[in-house]
């Protein structure tokens, strides 16, 4: 059984939810899975976590490489950034620390980012109206991502 790193993170921004973001079309790019819930990843949130004794950045910007809707990732340790947002945060902290220490290590995005961390995922969903939930059913992927009146659910079907 693997063993999931316990990175050194610290948030440094909360960032916002931007309603046509967290609750749009591609809402199911912008929440993220967490101890059983879904938890927003809020655009220009920042965190710091310690590497091999080094400080790195990562911020969430809205677009990456593949689509300007979904969220992007920058990494940045002083001289060492993403020159543009990548679409996922494990590639963009796998690449500046790579280029750093010259090595294939790759890292965990998430875990990076501390969405495993009470007092992170916490400070992430204050200010949440409504939480979206993810009903896996074998064959079909129901991603709520809204009420309307008291019994009509708006949903996607992920496949």
């Amino acid at each position: 059984m693997a063993k999931n790193k316990n990175y050194e993170v610290s948030l440094i921004s909360v960032g916002f939810i931007d309603s046509s973001l967290h609750y749009g079309p591609f809402s199911h790019n912008w929440w993220t899975a967490c101890n059983e819930s879904l938890i927003p990843i809020r655009l220009y949130m920042r965190t710091i976590t310690l590497l091999n004794g080094y400080n790195f950045f990562l911020t969430v910007v809205k677009g990456n490489n593949k689509h300007s809707e979904q969220p992007g990732y920058l990494c940045n340790f002083n001289s060492f950034y993403t020159t543009e947002p990548s679409s996922s945060s494990t590639n963009a902290i796998s690449m500046v620390y790579q280029q750093i220490f010259r090595t294939k290590t790759r890292f965990s995005g998430p875990l990076v980012m501390g969405f495993n961390k009470p007092n992170i995922y916490e400070k992430l969903l204050e200010g949440v109206l409504f939480q979206l939930y993810f009903i896996d059913l074998k064959l079909v992927q129901i991603f709520v991502f809204g009420l309307h009146g008291l019994t009509i659910i708006c949903w996607d079907i992920l496949v």
